[in-house]
C-alpha cells in the first residue's frame, strides 16, 4: 500500500510537547499526491513552500518529513509513544477547506516569492546538500523530502534506491539559504538521489 507523507516542523521542545508539530503542510492543497514521490521534485510549488517556511516564518527549528508507516524504529530522534504524523494529521482537521489552510496562507504571504533555495543546511550536524538547479524539462528529485524522511521504504511511493542518505536528516533542525556564506565551515554532502 502507499505511504502518505506530512512535512513536520516541530517545536524546540517537540519530544517533551503534547502537540509536537508546530506546522505541517497538505500536499492537496498544492495540487500534489501525498505520496513521497508525487511531490519530491525541484521546482515543486509544494516543496518551494515548505522551503519558504523553512527560511523564514519557522526558522531555526526541528523538521521531518513523516511517513504515516514511520515509527521508533526508524531513527533514534523519534521518541517513544509519539506518533508525528498522526500529530501533523490532526492539525490538518479533515482535509481540504481546514483550518490549517488559512494558517499557511498567512506563513506564506507572497507565493510569487516562492524559489528553490541553493543549500538545505542542517544545523545539528553542520552539514548542507546543494540543491540541483531547476530546469523545467527534467525532473530531479529534491533532496530535503528524502533527506528528512522518516518512513521510507515501507509503503508504494517512497524513494526505492538504498542510499546512506534516506532518513538522516529527519528531527534535525534544518534551515536554507541562497547564501554561500551560510555554510561556510559546514561539510558538504553529495546524495545524487535519482529514479528509475
Amino acid at each position: 500500500m502507499g505511504q502518505y507523507y506530512f512535512p513536520c516542523i516541530l517545536k524546540k521542545n517537540w519530544k517533551l510537547a503534547k502537540q509536537p508539530v508546530k506546522m505541517t503542510l497538505y500536499s492537496w492543497d498544492f495540487d500534489n499526491g501525498m505520496k513521497l514521490m508525487e511531490h519530491s521534485y525541484v521546482g515543486n510549488s509544494f516543496v518551494m513552500s515548505v522551503l519558504y517556511l523553512l527560511a523564514h516564518t519557522f526558522k531555526g527549528l526541528p523538521f521531518a518529513w513523516v511517513g504515516d508507516y514511520a515509527d521508533k524504529k526508524m531513527t533514534h530522534a523519534h521518541p517513544e509513544g509519539v506518533d508525528i504524523y498522526s500529530m501533523a494529521s490532526g492539525l490538518t482537521d479533515g482535509g481540504s477547506g481546514h483550518n490549517l489552510y488559512e494558517l499557511y496562507k498567512k506563513a506564506i504571504p507572497d507565493y510569487a516569492k516562492l524559489h528553490n533555495y541553493r543549500y538545505i543546511i542542517n544545523r545539528t550536524k553542520k552539514e548542507y546538500v546543494v540543491v540541483p538547479e531547476y530546469k523545467p524539462s527534467m525532473w530531479q528529485i529534491h533532496p530535503l523530502p528524502i533527506l528528512c524522511s522518516d518512513g521510507n521504504g515501507r509503503g508504494g511511493g517512497d524513494y526505492n534506491k538504498a542510499s546512506k542518505f534516506v532518513g538522516r536528516w529527519a528531527y534535525d533542525v534544518i534551515d536554507v539559504s541562497d547564501d554561500e556564506k551560510e555554510v561556510k565551515g559546514y561539510k558538504c554532502i553529495r546524495p545524487r538521489f535519482k529514479e528509475d
